[in-house]
């Protein structure tokens, strides 16, 4: 029992230091991220760090509204789904798709100075930066 008691401390020991170790490796990937300005990647590694992130899971219903807990049943249940969702006839009266303009209005000039000014204006503050990572705030 003392052999035991004694393993048992040393495991709680190295649990600490590795939940500490983890909890710096991801105190710094997000301090990185923040710097980078990657809000993206900030925001889950801090809901990964308060660590109040669950995955819901709806159970799947069966056509009659009622719940389906077993994995197979609910693969059935998907399977049955689609299958009536894409397997439909074609529409008796289909709508008329009038053919597509050839010449659009585009204006392929570079914008004016106002232009690119009433665009920025237009931008929502506090937002993500987009693929070329700039913040809205700096523009």
């Amino acid at each position: 029992m003392e052999q035991y008691n004694l393993a048992a401390k040393e495991v709680k020991v190295s649990i600490k230091k590795d939940k500490e170790s983890f909890t710096k490796t991801l105190a710094e990937k997000a301090e990185k991220a923040a710097t980078a300005g990657h809000i993206k990647i900030l925001y889950q590694t801090t809901k990964t760090l308060v660590g109040k992130y669950t995955r819901s899971e709806m159970p799947v219903k069966d056509a009659g509204g009622k719940a389906i807990f077993e994995k197979d049943a609910q693969a059935a249940r998907w399977t049955e789904h689609f299958t009536s969702l894409f397997n439909r006839p074609p529409p008796t009266n289909p709508p008329e798709i009038l053919e597509a303009r050839r010449d659009l209005p585009i204006n392929c000039y570079t914008p004016s100075h106002r232009e690119i000014v009433d665009a920025v204006k237009q931008l929502n503050q506090g937002k993500a930066a987009g693929p070329d990572l700039i913040q809205p705030e700096a523009l």
